[in-house]
């Protein structure tokens, strides 16, 4: 019954943080102790009417502070989130968009990876889903031609830590796996994508985690399309013979010119538009610019890292010619990031948000342009994911898709917080590189 009070005392917390005109979640994410909230009397009744002392007002300490006047109030309103197209897989339906504080992606994964048949390739940063790694393992038992490159950092942890259990249990299981790193000194293989049986493909920003399946706001989309399958299957095969063997040597020399659309499949703006690009040094961020110099009346942004000067810059020339911005970025970067006081300086509608009830972090990576176009994936507004990094773009001009994360960009911001005069200081301790996670 333990995990049952627990669940029910949280589900009573997040509705008392409702019932707040401020929130900062950070000392709750760290003991769960401590909840800073609004100093106004009738929430304080609030709050003990719903807590009524006992255990619960034992296992959290509110902590009633002026400073809490700053932040903005949290709407209750529910974000209604359309239904979402989906695809038939080798007999099971698949959605085309989840998001994580709405759906068990690891569930969907799972349930894609053991109706696979044929082949499997898969590109992960990192692996912490028993569930998925075990589905794995058992599409290689069966027959299934899997292949798997990893994260070089991930397969090989520096500092002495132990790598995942998970990712032991695809090497056990006797799936073929490859590291690659990134080039420089903070290069890394960050993409999130996998293809099966040359007939679907995942990708977006989710990271195959528990945090990513519980914590963390994220998206996955699934695709059928055959021009992003041959696109995604042409990065993995791309990628593979620059990959190394589970061995512990990071591969030497540069790796060239990542894959390209060979003609645009999308429009926008009247203009031809690629429906993937990926990193290193693919173009994407001088497109992702100049989507930003195209549009005419609205532009949001949820990103978990944005270090990017010339794409903040392009995001306030943008706001100076009228056009409606808002930006979403997870709390952690955006106080480490110059671009964040750039925007509040020059009047950017600028947020920022944590995980799901204030675990974790918003590791988002996607834009809607005009509400006519969205891109998403897993690179980061960042020069390492442009220079550096193997990553992966993905634009959609589908209605449903619109719809789909416009609601979601729409509860994000509704949830996140206005930052404070200190979350825009210049933080002691950062080392001035963005954490392209």
């Amino acid at each position: 019954m333990a995990p049952i009070r627990d669940q029910r005392r949280q589900r009573l917390l997040l509705l008392a943080l409702f019932l707040a005109p401020a929130v900062s979640l950070s000392a709750w994410a760290a003991e769960r102790t401590a909840v800073r909230v609004s100093p106004l009397a009738a929430d304080r009744q609030a709050l003990d009417t719903l807590f009524e002392g006992g255990a619960s007002a034992q296992r959290f300490k509110f902590l009633f502070t002026p400073e809490t006047r700053s932040r903005p109030r949290v709407q209750a309103a529910p974000t209604v989130f359309p239904a979402v197209p989906k695809i038939t897989y080798n007999g099971v339906q698949v959605p085309t968009v989840l998001f994580s504080h709405e759906d068990r992606v690891s569930k969907t994964l799972v349930s894609v990876i053991d109706k696979t048949q044929r082949t499997m390739d898969v590109a992960l940063y990192v692996l912490s889903l028993p569930d998925v790694a075990e589905a794995l393992v058992r599409a290689k038992q069966r027959g299934v031609a899997a292949r798997v490159i990893m994260d070089h950092g991930h397969a090989f942890p520096s500092g002495g830590k132990p790598r995942s259990k998970e990712l032991d249990t695809i090497v056990n299981g006797g799936v073929v796996i490859r590291t690659l790193a990134g080039g420089g000194s903070y290069g890394i293989m960050h993409h999130k994508f996998g293809v099966f049986d040359g007939k679907l493909i995942e990708a977006g920003s989710f990271n195959w985690t528990e945090a990513g399946n519980t914590k963390n706001f994220e998206n996955a989309v699934f695709r059928d399309e055959a021009n992003l399958i041959a696109g995604f299957q042409a990065a993995f095969d791309w990628m593979w013979p620059q990959a190394k063997p589970l061995s512990g040597l990071i591969q030497p020399g540069e790796p060239g010119a990542p894959p390209a659309e060979p003609k645009p499949s999308l429009s926008f703006k009247g203009r031809g538009w690629p429906a993937f690009m990926f990193s290193p040094n693919g173009g994407t961020e001088a497109k992702l610019i100049e989507a930003v110099s195209l549009c005419k009346a609205r532009l949001d942004i949820a990103m978990f890292s944005f270090f990017s000067q010339p794409l903040g810059q392009a995001v306030i020339e943008a706001r100076n010619r009228g056009v409606a911005v808002r930006v979403v970025v997870d709390r952690g970067q955006g106080r480490n990031s110059p671009i964040s006081k750039l925007f509040a300086d020059n009047g950017i509608d600028l947020k920022f948000s944590s995980g799901v009830g204030g675990v974790g972090v918003l590791h988002h990576k996607f834009a809607l342009f005009d509400n006519e176009m969205l891109e998403t994936g897993s690179f980061n507004y960042s020069q390492n994911a442009e220079v550096n990094n193997h990553e992966n773009s993905l634009f959609s001009t589908k209605g449903d898709d619109l719809k789909a994360f416009g609601a979601e960009f729409d509860y994000l911001y509704a949830q996140a917080l206005l930052p404070t005069a200190d979350d825009l200081a210049p933080q002691p301790a950062f080392t001035g590189q963005a954490d392209d996670r």
